[in-house]
């Protein structure tokens, strides 16, 4: 079976009243340019092909972002053992009114005609093989284009997963990007013709040694476009090669 699935509309509108009733917490892909964000929110109601979540925020912003009617949005939810994936049209803002009679800020969004729903298994962690090494660089900004007036950096992959990677790095974490920052960043698998181009944002920065770094990466927007989901389907492919090398029980030498 298939880890990532088209719904039809009968299971779409069956899964957004579900995580609607759960009130799930929900991520707002917001797509500016060649670069994404994610924001924060939480689903709230379903009804009438409408799905109202809470105003969108971020943890590194303090003030209220506009959305505008016919504005395109990305959203993703986790529901049971799925992730869900899809392209929403917001329909305007209104006030949400609480069961103690109180109001809170909410944005209306269209039903979506489409959605991929995704086993959250593709989002198991591996670590990467000595005998397998994944480079990376990255670089601050988005994965449109390298840079050339700015630095690009490399290291190698510690962990990976369909969300994000770990990365140590041969570089004092002072010349680093720094946490919540956006990058683009390459991904280099041994074998593989093609990298693997991905928007990410700095997630944590620790530093091993003075002169090394651990950097926590978390992708962006990857199960948002059609070149992204065969990037994910990749990964995840590699993720499962990386495990079952590391379950592999060793052969017994001879004589041994």
């Amino acid at each position: 079976m298939s880890v990532i699935r088209n719904l039809d509309t009968l299971q779409i509108n069956n899964t957004l009243a579900g995580a609607a009733n759960k009130a799930v917490p929900v991520t707002i892909v917001l797509r500016s340019g060649n670069s994404w964000q994610n924001l924060n929110s939480r689903m709230i109601s379903y009804s009438n092909g409408y799905l109202l979540i809470s105003q969108p925020w971020a943890d590194s912003e303090s003030f209220q972002r506009k959305f505008t009617p016919g504005q395109k949005l990305g959203i993703t939810f986790k529901l049971r053992h799925y992730k869900h994936t899809s392209s929403v049209t917001v329909k305007g803002s209104e006030l949400y009114e609480l069961n103690d009679g109180s109001v809170m800020p909410a944005l209306k969004l269209c039903c979506p005609l489409r959605m991929k729903r995704i086993q959250r298994r593709v989002y198991v962690r591996a670590d990467v093989p000595a005998n397998h090494p994944v480079k990376v660089t990255f670089w601050q900004g988005n994965m449109s284009t390298e840079p050339t007036d700015c630095p690009t950096f490399s290291g190698l992959v510690s962990n990976i997963s369909a969300g994000g990677i770990q990365v140590l790095t041969n570089l004092d974490a002072s010349i680093l990007p720094v946490k919540n920052d956006p990058i683009g960043l390459k991904l280099f698998f041994v074998h593989d013709d093609r990298p693997i181009a991905i928007n990410a944002i700095i997630r944590h920065i620790d530093e091993t040694t003075s002169a090394k770094a651990t950097i926590g990466m978390q992708f962006i927007g990857l199960d948002q476009t059609r070149q992204g989901l065969i990037d994910l389907q990749a990964i995840y492919g590699k993720v499962g090669e990386f495990g079952k090398s590391q379950t592999r029980p060793r052969r017994r030498a001879a004589g041994a």
